[in-house]
C-alpha cells in the first residue's frame, strides 16, 4: 500500500523501493509486478516496465491492472 500512495503521488523512485522490497518476499505476485511496471513507467523507463508487465500477465492473465498499462 505504501508503494502504491507513492505512486499515486507522483513519487516513483521511492514506490519502487516498496515494490522491490514486495517481491523480494513473493517474487510471484502479480499485483507488486505490475505496480512496480506502473512507476517504471512514470519514470519513462518503458521497457523495463514491460517486463514486469508482461510477467504479470503471464502468472494472472486477467489481471486489469496490468492489461491498462500494457494498453
Amino acid at each position: 500500500n505504501c508503494g502504491n500512495t507513492l505512486a499515486e503521488m507522483g513519487r516513483y523512485e521511492e514506490a519502487i523501493i516498496y515494490f522491490e522490497r514486495a517481491l523480494r518476499l513473493c517474487p510471484d505476485w502479480p499485483e507488486a509486478l505490475s505496480s512496480l511496471g506502473n512507476a517504471l513507467i512514470g519514470l519513462g523507463r518503458h521497457e523495463a516496465a514491460l517486463a514486469y508487465i508482461d510477467r504479470a500477465l503471464a502468472i494472472d492473465p486477467a489481471l486489469e491492472t496490468a492489461r491498462a498499462h500494457r494498453d
